[in-house]
């Protein structure tokens, strides 16, 4: 009787175990999302450029305008002309100009990272002018993007000025290539 009792104990128990692993479940699937971003910004706002001087070829003051990019969706590889410039109307007396000074990278070595196109000034038109190229990271940071990229502004006259100011909109550009 005693065996018998040792027997139904344990049938008894592994009854109670196996109803409560065996309750009612619910599944849900979890999905966890990174959005897309690319991003150009700065700090400096309008800036203005002046001249010492009122005869054709002279060059203006200059402006470093420090632009923070970011970007998680980038075409792998290299991408010509990732940052572009282009002006709404021509001026009527100058040229503006400009060249890249410096670009950091704030994130991992591995991540993509910008370079200048030309090592000296290019004008700046109303159609999209080449500044810099993205070139290849490493392994998942060849499509990440996460740095400081300054560029150099100036104006040259291409004639004689008299006194007066122009205002044009300056539209700067950060592509990912797809």
């Amino acid at each position: 009787m005693e065996r018998s009792l040792k027997t139904g104990s344990s049938f008894l128990l592994a009854t109670a175990v196996m109803a409560g692993l065996c309750g009612t479940a619910w599944a849900l699937i979890l999905n966890v999302q990174v959005s897309s971003v690319l991003s150009i910004s700065d700090d400096t706002g309008n800036i203005t450029l002046t001249f010492s001087n009122f005869r054709k070829g002279t060059e203006s003051s200059t402006a470093t305008v420090t632009y923070h990019l970011r970007a998680n969706n980038m075409a792998p590889g290299m991408i010509s002309a990732a940052v572009i410039a282009e002006l709404s109307s021509p001026f009527d007396l100058a040229d503006l100009q400009a060249i890249v000074s410096d670009y950091t990278n704030l994130g991992d070595s591995n991540l993509s990272h910008l370079g200048k196109i030309r090592p000296d000034y290019v004008t700046i038109g109303t159609s999209p002018t080449p500044l810099a190229d993205k070139h290849p990271g490493q392994g998942n940071g060849d499509v990440l993007l996460n740095g400081n990229l300054a560029i150099t502004w100036r104006a040259r006259l291409t004639q004689d000025a008299s006194a007066g100011s122009e205002t044009r909109s300056l539209l700067v550009t950060l592509k990912d290539g797809n």
